[in-house]
């Protein structure tokens, strides 16, 4: 009787134990004890021993979520024991020093909430330190630390790592206040060898960027952020098909500072603000015309620099011409690995007033950082031959003044008949002749009609009106990229989709085009918070993507949908 009794009083006794051992926990923890102002920093919620739902995590005060959260669920079993962890990280970033709290998260487990317990994390300045130090970095390299308004600036994001990155996250970047900021994404993103500081480094470029100051003074570019995958150790007890445990490395930019001078002074006359290298062509037509004609010119200008402060040069042409309002016909920017060119078409219409010979040669007057100096761009030069032409003049009836010595004279005195022929109103080649006149007058009323409604359509509702359509033919461009297997193609197509829908619909530029600009816009309209979320997610996957390599065909049949669905809704909520 002892022995089942004792058995009993054990099983008593263990019990409590044991449902300690599996009573799940809630815990709030970070990798690091402090944190450095403006650097990544992770926070990680993790439950221990359940499975979870509704999970809340807490507002953060004094950072800026960079990513999260982000999910991880693992399965241990040690001596026949099954332990299970479902984590929730963030990647933060501090703004400002001292103490960084961190209020609790909660989660619903069983019918119960868990909340963890506050968390508090020092955070300290930015100590100056050389980029270089350490097996994985990154790197802000701008082509020039002082610049000209309006200069054309290189910047490239720089990965550099003696050791097997697996995969890159949580991208941050700044909004490039200041700049007019374009991406390029054609540029060299192989993997080359670099020694930095007696060091050899793999290095890639992850993003390159062309900027132009827009204003002078001291400009800051803030830290890029990311969050790499470092794989740990290689156990070669693991299987083939086992996935190797990865190190969650951050890693931040250190911010730069561009001095942005004014224009020196003073400047020629006929300059009207374009910094830069250009190139300027022209074309007139017709060059021999008469006063009732019209010239059109063109103009061309190409080259380095921000179109925006390209304005159409003024023609000095004196009194014997009209010339009216030009008009931009193109404006765009073309991709070169190294650098990036703009070219801007735009159109005169010149009338003359009076008959000569004449030259037209346009010329546009720049800035050059690279001579620190005026340069002048000269079109081809045109001869110009002008004749009267011929304008309607309006003819009173003639009048016959008698003269004084004027006589009479007496009227025949013989009457002659003859005998009138067939009457040539009464002919068809009189109607025909008749009615020629008429049908051409309804012909040009109908033409100018036409081209004057044309003329009257108002380019931004034709933009608006066009912008489902091309984002679609965007996204079929894409999918034929997905199933070409050509991974930064699609991504670079979806991602003009999404913007280029944005930019068309919301009436916003290219130079305007930041996320900041575009969340602002949507919400003004009334589109709901969480489709703009999605939508601004969907950006960042891309970006992260087109620098990260991300080839998987699932992933990109997800971004291909959660595109189409995004656009498609949002187009039903603008209506």
């Amino acid at each position: 009787m002892k022995s089942p009794l004792l058995l009993v009083w054990l099983i008593a006794c263990l019990c409590p134990a044991y449902s300690l051992a599996q009573s799940p926990r809630f815990v709030a923890s970070s990798p690091s004890r402090e944190a450095v102002l403006h650097e990544p920093l992770e926070i990680n919620f993790s439950l221990y021993d359940a499975d979870g739902s509704n999970f809340k995590p807490p507002r953060f005060t004094d950072a800026q979520v960079l990513s999260g959260p982000n999910m991880a669920m693992q399965t241990s079993i040690i001596n026949g024991k099954v332990s299970k962890t479902i984590t929730y990280s963030f990647v933060l970033r501090p703004t400002r020093q001292g103490r960084l709290s961190i209020a609790p998260a909660s989660i619903q487990v069983g019918g119960r909430s868990l909340q963890t317990q506050p968390l508090s994390i020092e955070v300290r300045g930015a100590a100056a330190k050389p980029q270089g130090d350490g097996e994985v970095f990154i790197r802000a390299e701008i082509s020039s630390r002082t610049a000209y308004v309006g200069q054309q600036l290189l910047l490239d994001y720089k990965l550099y790592t003696s050791k097997e990155i697996e995969s890159l996250n949580g991208v941050s970047e700044d909004d490039y206040t200041g700049f007019y900021a374009t991406e390029i994404r054609q540029f060299d993103s192989r993997v080359l060898q670099e020694t930095l500081n007696g060091r050899r480094y793999f290095t890639r470029i992850l993003k390159r960027m062309a900027l132009y100051p827009q204003q002078q003074g001291t400009l800051v570019i803030d830290p890029f952020s990311v969050q790499m995958n470092v794989p740990i150790g290689d156990d070669p007890g693991l299987g083939f098909f086992a996935q190797r445990p990865v190190e969650r490395v951050p890693a931040s930019t250190q911010p730069l500072e561009i001095v942005v001078r004014s224009l020196p002074m003073p400047q020629p006359a006929g300059f009207l603000g374009a910094v830069g290298t250009f190139v300027l062509e022209s074309s007139a037509d017709p060059t021999t015309l008469t006063t009732d004609d019209v010239i059109r010119l063109r103009l061309t200008v190409t080259g380095q620099g921000d179109l925006k402060r390209v304005a159409a040069p003024a023609l000095d042409l004196g009194d014997a011409f009209e010339v009216f309002e030009p008009k931009v016909l193109r404006e765009d920017y073309m991709e070169f690995p190294d650098r990036v060119d703009g070219i801007k078409e735009i159109e005169y219409l010149i009338v003359p007033k009076r008959p000569g010979e004449y030259t037209l040669q346009p010329v546009l007057s720049y800035f050059s950082p690279q001579t620190q100096s005026y340069e002048r761009a000269e079109a081809t030069a045109y001869p110009i031959r002008v004749s009267q032409g011929v304008k309607p003049v309006e003819q009173a009836e003639e009048v016959i003044v008698a003269g004084e010595n004027q006589e009479f004279r007496a009227a025949p005195t013989q009457l002659v008949l003859r005998r009138a022929g067939g009457q040539f109103w009464a002919t068809p080649l009189f109607w025909a002749l008749g009615l020629m006149p008429i049908l051409g007058l309804v012909g040009v009323g109908v033409f100018r009609r036409r081209a004057l409604q044309r003329e009257q359509i108002d380019p931004v509702l034709l933009r608006q009106q066009r912008a489902r359509q091309q984002a679609s033919a965007r996204l079929e461009q894409a999918a034929r990229h997905r199933t070409a297997g050509d991974s930064r193609a699609f991504y670079d197509e979806v991602s003009r989709a999404l913007l280029g829908y944005v930019g068309d619909k919301l009436h916003i530029s290219p130079a305007e085009l930041s996320k900041r600009n575009v969340q602002q816009k949507l919400s003004a309209l009334a589109v709901p918070p969480p489709l703009v979320d999605r939508f601004l997610a969907l950006m960042q996957t891309c970006e992260v993507a087109l620098f990260a390599g991300q080839a998987r065909a699932d992933a990109m049949e997800n971004t291909y949908e959660g595109a189409v669905a995004v656009l498609t809704e949002i187009e039903e909520s603008l209506k």
